[in-house]
């Protein structure tokens, strides 16, 4: 955990010593999860952050994202938390435009937390970091200083293998 929120804060640092627009954005992703069943998906709402500068065409920023879910009943929870730390790498098409397509990819760390609760015991485990790596297309308007943008992501990562998660985004901030 602290070594993200120092991975943040050199990022933030290195964005206001550079010449470039600072792209400070907050969202949600919906996120679906393949179940056990090949045709059934679950849907996740992970709030994600993203803080980063953008030059021109060309952006860089890291994204942090979490969401947790709990499963069971009275005798038996199963609560799982998800984690993933992402540095993006943008091109983005017509900068000059209202509106603007882009393409991105990334490469990053996913972790998960399992918390197993059985008649009054308690257990926790942690995953090791699996390397990960998406991959996304979306559109943004920009007005001003303000901007929103939506997206469609596939990420692929040794807890989604075989098969990529794949989610939407809606997310909207602020470029400084």
């Amino acid at each position: 955990m602290l070594r993200n929120k120092v991975f943040l804060l050199l990022l933030i640092f290195f964005c206001l010593r550079s010449q470039a627009d600072i792209l400070a954005l907050i969202g949600e992703n919906n996120v679906f999860e393949r179940e056990a069943y090949p045709t059934q998906y679950t849907s996740r709402s992970p709030l994600v952050v993203r803080v980063g500068y953008q030059e021109d065409a060309n952006a860089i920023f890291g994204e942090y994202n979490q969401y947790s879910t709990t499963d069971g009943m009275s005798q038996l929870e199963i609560t799982r938390t998800q984690r993933e730390l992402l540095v993006w790498g943008r091109h983005i098409f017509w900068p000059e435009s209202l509106f603007q397509l882009y393409v991105q990819g990334a490469p990053g760390v996913e972790l998960e937390y399992v918390k197993t609760d059985f008649m009054g015991q308690s257990s926790q485990d942690t995953s090791k970091p699996y390397f990960a790596l998406a991959a996304a297309a979306g559109g943004a308007v920009q007005y001003e200083r303000f901007r929103v943008e939506l997206e469609f992501r596939a990420l692929s990562s040794g807890l989604s293998s075989p098969n990529p998660t794949l989610s939407v985004g809606f997310y909207g901030g602020y470029v400084f």
